[in-house]
């Protein structure tokens, strides 16, 4: 499996999380006849949250993980990077959706270290 195939299986990972947040909140738009925001509804706001946040992050890890993949980074720490982000999303998206706190919490470190990692290891490839 070369770089690029690492950097595109964590995409289509979390492309995944992504689609399937949305269409949580699809889902909880039709059942509850929002059309717009969340009416105040603190369930449409945990489901629109749950999406943003994916929204917010997914793309550093992507950008990071495709530059590290064409700069020639070693396997082991694409994949380090990719299961901590991806397996953050997983956690932070269950954990916000559902209103377990822990799960969003360890989504959070998880995801966070994984940035920590990358920006990291995106440094040291660029000064070596």
């Amino acid at each position: 499996m070369q770089n690029i195939d690492i950097a595109a299986l964590y995409a289509a990972a979390n492309l995944i999380i992504i689609a399937l947040l949305a269409l949580r909140v699809v889902q909880g738009r039709l059942s509850k006849r929002i059309s717009l925001g969340t009416n105040g509804d603190e369930d449409m706001e945990r489901r629109v949250r749950a999406h943003g946040n994916a929204i917010e992050y997914v793309p550093g890890l992507l950008i990071c993980l495709v530059i590290l993949a064409i700069m020639g980074a070693p396997v082991w720490a694409l994949h380090v990077i990719g299961v901590l982000c991806t397996g953050g999303r997983i956690l932070h998206g269950i954990g916000f959706s559902t209103g377990f706190m822990l799960g969003r919490q360890l989504g959070t470190i998880l995801t966070w270290t994984g940035y920590y990692v990358g920006a990291g290891l995106l440094i040291w490839q660029a000064l070596s």
